[in-house]
């Protein structure tokens, strides 16, 4: 629930007796949920709400004696779910002064439009998507899975205990995001976490040593997993 200033009061003398003043119009979104009312207010004489649904209208005064504030009213029937230009006029009756109070709604509104929602997998691939509009929820589907990088065979010449450097070279994404390599096969293990940063080239890592404890040839997969 909200309430809303529609239109700021204000007071003065009359031009002339029966004098209209158009207050302008506002835009306001309903979510066609509930009740909208205007809230307790006067008006020197009479206050005409116009909606894409109907009109309202009261007049706060009997016979040109004491103004009477009155309200809250219930304005529903003058909105439609979604977008709602309302206008307003204010109308003299007996001369003098004419004026309003401001003019306050409540309900479920707004004067923005509803976020629409939208979900999609939040960046970096989560777990979780969200709808644009503030939630977020548990997807499985949005869960990062290991990509398989390569599978490859080490040369027959490895010798046990040396240290072979690992090199490896990326495109470079729309975001900075984490990730590491791990290693299965004739070798298990993985690499310190490695950042690819934002860009249109490509980055080169040096992400740390083989060593194996045996020698000869080795069959090796490597997959790549986002940290």
């Amino acid at each position: 629930m909200a309430t809303l200033t529609l239109f700021p009061g204000f007071a003065r003398g009359v031009s002339f007796r029966g004098e209209s003043v158009p207050l302008g119009s506002k835009r306001v979104y309903w979510s066609g949920i509930g009740k909208v009312y205007l809230e307790y207010l006067n008006a020197d004489d009479s206050l005409n709400l116009t909606g894409p649904n109907g009109v309202f209208n009261h007049t706060f005064e009997t016979g040109c004696g004491p103004l009477q504030p009155a309200g809250p009213f219930d304005i529903t029937n003058i909105f439609v779910s979604g977008a709602n230009d309302i206008s307003a006029t204010v109308a003299d009756l007996c001369g003098g002064t004419i004026g309003v109070w401001d003019i306050n709604i409540t309900g479920d509104i707004s004067f923005t439009p509803p976020c629409i929602p939208t979900w999609q997998c939040e960046p970096g691939q989560t777990g979780y998507d969200a709808d644009g509009c503030g939630n977020r929820r548990a997807n499985p589907a949005c869960a990062y899975t290991e990509a398989v990088l390569a599978s490859c065979q080490w040369p027959a010449n490895v010798i046990a205990g040396q240290a072979y450097p690992v090199l490896i070279t990326v495109n470079q994404g729309s975001m900075t995001e984490n990730y590491k390599i791990v290693f299965s096969g004739d070798y298990v293990g993985e690499s310190p976490p490695f950042i690819v940063n934002t860009g249109t080239g490509q980055q080169q890592f040096t992400i740390g040593n083989l060593i194996f404890t045996t020698a000869g040839q080795k069959n090796i997969t490597a997959n790549l997993v986002k940290v």
